[in-house]
């Protein structure tokens, strides 16, 4: 199974997949705003909990993406909706539950 995410940065659409270097995804901070920060891949949840020092986050996504690598199903999510995250040694991870993204 692929999973990919998507987010918008103006007027580009950019998919966040899993070995895409050089691409960032926002990281909702405390006061609301957002960090932009490396983006690092896919981690499963109960290493992310596993991880000394790995923190949660709320990553910016508009839509996830589940299936097979050429035909994803696209999930677009509401507003105020995010994925979860994990931010270790400043790079931003999304997390997986049994391979699909958790949505917060």
């Amino acid at each position: 199974m692929s999973v990919a995410l998507h987010r918008r940065l103006n007027a580009r659409n950019i998919v966040l997949e899993e070995g895409i270097p050089g691409q960032t995804v926002g990281v909702r901070r405390r006061g609301g705003d957002y960090a932009y920060l490396t983006w690092g891949g896919f981690i499963d949840r109960p290493v992310a909990k596993g991880l000394a020092g790995a923190r949660p986050a709320k990553l910016s996504v508009s839509r996830v993406g589940v299936g097979r690598e050429w035909a994803l199903n696209w999930e677009p999510l509401e507003p105020g909706q995010h994925v979860l995250g994990c931010v270790f040694e400043n790079r931003a991870y999304a997390v997986l539950d049994e391979g699909r993204p958790v949505i917060v």
